[in-house]
């Protein structure tokens, strides 16, 4: 499986450029992140913050990734679906004392409105799966697009992890130590002959993987190792977003201290970190990076969700 596609919208990142200055600068980009302003598509008139969020990503991502009709797929990871209009419906009803809710009201509760409305809006008429597994979903998004890709059950994927700001998220991040952030990062990926074929720009490609709860952390990466046929001295960076582990003199980057915690679109941003250091072809120290570097991706996160993946990043420079 190969990345084709980056669509990013976080706070003060809306492209790898940034994100690798970011990284590099080591400035802190923590926080709720604009509702992007949407023209001309008359469909997301009534979604709510998380939906545009999600397809301003997404339509960045599929300007290089090829997914559509009944061969693609989507794949979205988040931990809580939008917080915000499932606390404002329920706060309508309970205040003003209905019995019942408008449609448009209630759609945006559901918690795969978001990947939904992806679907109809690019045409992706294959399978759309909207993962939630706490502060690994986006990882466990990546898993499950590899194994369809794999196997031959669809030819393209949109895979992402997005998250978005209210009183409720933030408060429940800040009570388990973390600084509040959300946004989303969408990636469009294809099986390599797909992507051969048409000639496109391959930012990485996904070698192994494996996720775990409440697993020691090293272990969950000896089999993500395992699983990709490298062994650790073949590691060129380490990517993580959460989680004590030792790596020796392997360089790391960690995204949670310039970007906060994401909860769910965690493992999604360190994949686009990981992407823009390889774009860059060089590390945030100075190094310089040999081609088809291989980053290992990984993190634990403060509800016992982990995991790893293994990647291949592309050198464009």
């Amino acid at each position: 499986m190969v990345i084709t596609g980056v669509g990013l919208r976080f706070r003060g990142i809306d492209e790898l450029g940034r994100l690798y200055d970011a990284i590099k600068g080591g400035v802190s980009l923590a926080g709720e992140t604009d509702t992007p302003i949407i023209k001309g598509v008359r469909a997301l008139v009534f979604s709510d913050s998380l939906t545009k969020k999600v397809y301003a990503a997404s339509l960045d991502a599929l300007d290089g990734g090829a997914v559509s009709g009944d061969g693609g797929g989507i794949f979205l990871g988040g931990a809580f679906g939008s917080l915000n209009s499932m606390v404002k419906l329920e706060t309508a009803i309970a205040e003003n004392n209905r019995s019942s809710a408008m449609p448009m009201e209630f759609m945006n509760t559901v918690m795969n409105a978001a990947a939904g409305q992806l679907a109809i809006l690019f045409g992706i008429s294959g399978m759309n799966i909207n993962v939630s597994t706490g502060t690994r979903a986006s990882l466990d998004a990546f898993l499950y697009a590899r194994d369809m890709l794999t196997r031959g059950r669809i030819d393209a994927a949109l895979i992402g992890g997005a998250e978005d700001m209210s009183e409720q998220y933030a408060e429940y991040i800040k009570t388990n130590g973390g600084i509040p952030a959300d946004g989303a990062c969408m990636l469009a990926a294809e099986r390599f002959d797909v992507a051969m074929e048409r000639g496109a720009h391959i930012y990485a490609e996904l070698l192994g993987g494996a996720a775990g709860y409440k697993d020691n952390i090293s272990d969950i990466t000896a089999s993500a190792l395992f699983d990709a046929g490298v062994d650790m001295s073949d590691i060129a960076f380490v990517v993580t977003n959460g989680g004590a582990a030792v790596y020796g003199d392997i360089p790391i980057i960690d995204i949670k201290k310039i970007m906060g915690e994401l909860c769910g679109a965690s493992f999604a941003a360190a994949v686009a970190a990981a992407i823009a250091v390889g774009e860059r072809g060089e590390l945030p120290d100075g190094a310089a990076l040999c081609r088809k570097a291989i980053a290992l991706i990984t993190g634990a996160g403060f509800d016992g969700y982990c995991g790893s993946l293994i990647m291949r990043v592309n050198i464009g420079v």
